[in-house]
């Protein structure tokens, strides 16, 4: 999971992460495991593919909403990155 930074550069603990993850979002993300990990045991490698950018772009989405652009920034940090947000 990638580290997830506040506008002061102070890292969210896991406990506020889980915070920002309604439990109807909990179930959509649960559902998309699901079909990506069919994909990969049916080796549906572009299907699996797909589902996999689908769901990291929705996350990303989420996280967005709930941190609030203006807080996020540039606070997505994931290594490789340049501490940008990821786009497909």
């Amino acid at each position: 999971m990638p580290i997830i930074f506040d506008s002061k550069s102070h890292p969210h603990d896991h406990d506020a992460l889980m915070l920002l993850y309604q439990r109807d979002h909990s179930r959509q993300a649960l559902a998309e495991h699901y079909r990506i990990v069919d994909a990969l045991a049916l080796r549906e490698v572009g299907r699996a593919e797909a589902l996999m950018r689908e769901h990291i772009l929705t996350n990303r989405d989420v996280l967005i909403r709930a941190l609030g652009t203006n807080r996020l920034g540039a606070a997505a940090q994931v290594p490789g990155s340049g501490g940008q947000l990821l786009s497909y």
